[in-house]
C-alpha cells in the first residue's frame, strides 16, 4: 500500500512539474511556486474597467497580463501592477488569432486610432498639444522642475502611467505600442508616448524589440 501511494505521489509530483515548466502564456494554477516571471500583471478584463472618450472605448489601464517575453519593468512584480506589463511588438500585435495579446473584443489601437484619441481630447479642450497634459494620470509622474509637476489632470480618466522602456525612463515617459510599422525604417513599428516635461503627446519609431506598454482598445 505504501509503495502505490508513494508512485502515485511521484507521478502527482512530476505532473506539476511538467505543467510549471510549459510554454504557455498563461500560469499554471496547480503549481506550488509561480516562476517569477508570471510574477505581477492581472488577466481578468474586470480589473481593468473601460472608459468611453469620443467615439472609441479604452481600457481604463495598460494591459498586464502575462505573455512569454513580457516583463516588469525594472523586474518588479509591484510595477507590473502599476503600470501594467512591458512587451515586444511582435507580442502586442494580434495578427496571429490564436495568440493575440489584448483579450476578445478589444485590439491593440493603430496610430490613426491613436491620432483619433488626441484629436477629440483636444478638440473637447478646445487646445493644441495638450492631448499630454489632458490624458496623464494626476499622480505619478515625477516633477520635471522646482515650478512645474510633470502631472496631468487626467479629465477623461485615462490615467496615463510612465512607464518608461525597458529598464529605462520609468518616472519621465510613457510609450505605447500602435500597431502600425514604420515603413521607412526596417524593424520599427510607431508609439504613442508623453513626458515629463511638456503637456503634448507625440509619435515616435521604435525599434520592435523594445518592450513598452500596451493598451487596449474596445473593437
Amino acid at each position: 500500500m505504501r509503495t502505490f501511494l508513494f508512485l502515485l505521489f511521484s507521478a502527482f509530483a512530476a505532473l506539476l512539474v511538467l505543467s510549471c515548466s510549459s510554454d504557455s502564456n498563461m500560469p499554471c494554477i496547480t503549481c506550488p511556486q509561480l516562476p517569477p516571471e508570471y510574477i505581477g500583471g492581472s488577466c481578468k478584463i474586470e480589473d481593468y474597467g473601460e472608459v468611453p472618450i469620443g467615439e472609441q472605448i479604452w481600457m481604463k489601464k495598460n494591459w498586464g497580463c502575462y505573455a512569454k517575453g513580457s516583463k516588469c519593468y525594472g523586474g518588479d512584480s509591484i510595477n507590473c501592477n502599476k503600470y501594467g506589463r512591458l512587451y515586444d511588438w511582435a507580442t502586442a500585435t494580434d495578427t496571429a488569432k490564436a495568440n493575440r495579446l489584448c483579450p476578445a473584443g478589444w485590439h491593440l489601437p493603430t496610430r490613426s486610432d491613436w491620432d483619433k484619441l488626441v484629436g477629440f481630447v483636444e478638440n473637447d479642450s478646445r487646445c493644441s498639444d495638450c492631448a499630454g497634459y489632458l490624458l496623464k494620470a494626476k499622480e505619478g509622474w515625477n516633477d520635471n522642475s522646482q515650478e512645474q509637476s510633470g502631472n496631468g489632470i487626467d479629465k477623461h480618466d485615462f490615467m496615463a502611467l510612465p512607464g518608461g522602456l525597458d529598464y529605462f525612463l520609468e518616472g519621465d515617459y510613457g510609450f505605447w505600442w500602435s500597431a502600425s510599422e514604420d515603413n521607412s525604417k526596417s524593424g520599427n513599428a510607431f508609439s504613442l508616448y508623453m513626458v515629463n516635461y511638456s503637456d503634448k503627446s507625440s509619435f515616435t519609431s521604435n525599434k520592435k524589440a523594445s518592450l513598452l506598454s500596451v493598451r487596449c482598445l474596445k473593437d
